[in-house]
């Protein structure tokens, strides 16, 4: 009788641990597939795997995916690249319509590790949300653009830069060069002339060695952090956000070395480059009392950070 009991325990143990593990494994597809689920009145687009999305079908060159995408899908198309829906425009007069007719709707950014990493706390102009912080500084950096690279101011700067392109050009003797590194060098000139009110040797190993660790970014990073599309990532003992940081500081030494010099020798009266202008505004805002947590220091680096880089604004 004992072992009866037994057995028919035993089989009604074995019962619900099949009845468990058949739940779990139904709520684990059903979750799994619910990630797939498309919103309401999202764009068309591919289906994706559950849990990842399409981010599979993302490689090294994204616009001839969404090219392809775009064929099948339309010129609005929207997909899911982990954790995250994205929409995605392709074609030149609904991106224009974006910006200009519905420019607040279309102004936030993503809420990327690694762009939080890189703006030192979405702090910038590129990469941060709209508020009325990310306003008064696109404001301010639209401001000094068109007040020191436009008109003559301008074509002093790249008239500048003439006298170096002949020295390097020269030193070549005649062999072939790579363009690209040359107009790269002068490109930096031209901005470091405009940002700072200085110059660049060619040859500077400074600029060389910003050069590379843009380079470096660009290899290591490719399209992104793993915990930019799935948040759980970021506690994974990974060196993604660790690199990321490393090469943050090598790229923004170089920078700090530049805001340092200028603002040693800042002068009101003298308001000769981008980042005196927005040591100025920061000035006045302090003696105003008005919009000094939207300038402080680390706001002015990174707006000048992202007028230095060419970052979009």
């Amino acid at each position: 009788m004992i072992d009866l009991l037994g057995a028919g325990e035993s089989g009604f143990g074995q019962i619900n641990a099949l009845t468990i593990t058949a739940t779990l494994g139904m709520v684990t597809a059903t979750l799994a597939l619910w990630t797939i689920v498309r919103p309401k009145r999202f764009p068309p687009g591919p289906r994706g795997l559950p849990i990842v999305g399409s981010i599979y079908s993302i490689n090294d060159s994204p616009e001839v995916v969404f090219g392809e995408w775009a064929k099948k899908y339309g010129d609005i198309f929207g997909f899911k690249a982990g954790e995250r829906w994205i929409v995605v425009l392709n074609r030149q007069a609904l991106i224009k319509e974006a910006v200009l007719k519905q420019s607040v709707g279309f102004a936030d950014r993503p809420d990327f590790l690694s762009l939080d990493i890189f703006s030192d706390g979405f702090k910038d102009i590129a990469f941060s949300p709209y508020s009325e912080t990310w306003k008064l500084h696109r404001k301010l950096a639209h401001s000094a653009l068109r007040h020191f690279a436009t008109g003559k101011p301008l074509q002093d700067l790249i008239s500048s830069v003439y006298p170096k392109v002949e020295k390097k050009l020269a030193m070549t003797e005649g062999q072939p060069i790579d363009p690209k590194v040359l107009i790269t060098l002068l490109m930096y000139n031209v901005l470091a002339q405009m940002c700072f009110g200085r110059s660049y040797e060619l040859e500077d190993p400074n600029v060389a060695q910003w050069m590379n660790t843009n380079d470096e970014i660009n290899e290591h990073l490719g399209l992104g952090l793993a915990a930019d599309f799935f948040s759980w990532a970021k506690y994974l003992p990974t060196n993604g956000p660790w690199m990321l940081k490393e090469l943050q500081e090598r790229l923004w030494g170089f920078l700090r070395l530049q805001v340092d010099e200028t603002r040693e020798h800042y002068d009101p009266e003298n308001i000769n480059n981008v980042y005196s202008l927005l040591l100025k505004a920061q000035e006045d805002a302090r003696k105003e009392g008005e919009n000094v947590d939207k300038l402080t220091d680390t706001h002015i680096f990174q707006t000048i950070a992202d007028i230095f880089t060419g970052s979009r604004m």
